[in-house]
């Protein structure tokens, strides 16, 4: 089900795109706007994978350029990169919850204490961010993020650790649902362009937008190590730059 909500989304918005760039070829626009419906409306992946040979059909036939093509690339990515940033911010609040609840547990003593040192920790902890945020060692990102955490914290610890338990599941979640939304982009660009230079610019964004980037060093990703192997987007990415630059 995933899957096909996620093909759905992206093909559908990947075709409204093609749509505007190829107002000139006004033989090819209610061919778009059909296949848009029609993805839309697909309820199998078998539906879908002829979709996606109607779009590579619909994109030769309007003779599109490269820039054509990389534009409806971009606009994956960039739906991407929205996934993965939410999931970025998750994985960094859940990591300053947790390294705040180990620095407690080194301070516990007894039962009795365990109250007024829970308070005291929680204290010490908005009083770190504020300092942080004064003297400019956090992005403003981060001060929100430990905002969100301070949230969290506040209240009996037996209660804050079961809400930790929560968001930790949840981020296995979201990085679960991540990787399965790579998957399928991988999946659409090999059906839509194959491996050609639409690929080498798919597979070096992902390499170079620092939150899919830190995803891929911690998580597998196989159609990314095949393609970044196969394409050596390292050595190529110079060449590709520079033909961007054109």
């Amino acid at each position: 089900m995933k899957k096909k909500v996620f093909y759905s989304m992206f093909v559908g918005a990947l075709l409204t795109t093609a749509n505007m760039s190829l107002v000139s070829c006004s033989d090819y626009d209610d061919d778009i706007k059909g296949l848009q419906e029609q993805i839309n409306a697909l309820v199998t992946q078998d539906q879908l994978a002829a979709k996606a040979a109607e779009l590579r059909d619909v994109i030769s036939k309007a003779q599109t350029d490269f820039d054509e093509r990389i534009t409806v690339v971009n606009l994956l990515l960039s739906g991407l990169t929205v996934v993965f940033s939410d999931v970025a911010r998750e994985r960094k609040m859940v990591q300053l919850w947790y390294e705040f609840l180990k620095e407690y547990r080194k301070s516990q003593r007894s039962p009795e204490e365990q109250h007024a040192l829970y308070n005291s920790a929680v204290e010490q902890f908005s009083k770190n961010m504020e300092i942080l945020k004064e003297s400019s060692l956090i992005l403003p990102k981060e001060y929100y993020i430990r905002q969100d955490v301070l949230r969290h914290i506040k209240g009996d610890f037996d209660t804050v650790m079961d809400d930790f338990t929560e968001e930790s599941e949840k981020l296995s979640t979201m990085e679960d649902a991540a990787g399965e939304k790579l998957n399928h982009a991988f999946d659409f660009v090999e059906d839509v362009f194959s491996d050609g230079q639409e690929m080498l610019v798919f597979v070096t964004e992902l390499t170079i937008t620092p939150e899919i980037s830190s995803f891929l060093a911690e998580n597998e990703c196989e159609k990314f190590d095949i393609y970044n192997e196969k394409l050596m987007v390292g050595s190529n990415r110079t060449k590709l730059l520079k033909e961007l630059e054109r």
